[in-house]
């Protein structure tokens, strides 16, 4: 079981003025939205300092031997894509569902 994650209350005092109750609660819903996405934002799996991204001369070779080989780049890059994606998505919703 993840920790819960903090609320838009633990971080910073309600607004002085008070919307009505249905505003309230659609700005409370996406203030914590927000600080949601700021928190996993901070929990990649793969941080710049360890996991250096490519230069651009790498990106070059690496299409270079995928072509000689007959493989089209687009379709491991687009596998790539969809799999950090869909992974994305289900901690989202995983999230979400906890809290």
């Amino acid at each position: 079981m993840r920790n819960k994650l903090p609320t838009i209350k633990d971080i910073r005092p309600m607004p002085k003025c008070k919307p009505a109750k249905d505003d309230r609660k659609k700005f409370l819903e996406q203030d914590e939205f927000i600080l949601f996405l700021k928190y996993c934002q901070q929990m990649s799996p793969y941080p710049e300092d360890i996991f250096t991204p490519p230069t651009a001369e790498e990106k070059k070779l690496a299409t270079k031997v995928l072509l000689e080989n007959g493989i089209i780049p687009d379709r491991i890059f687009a596998d790539f894509g969809r799999k950090v994606w869909n992974n994305c998505i289900n901690d989202l919703i995983d999230t979400l569902e906890d809290n």
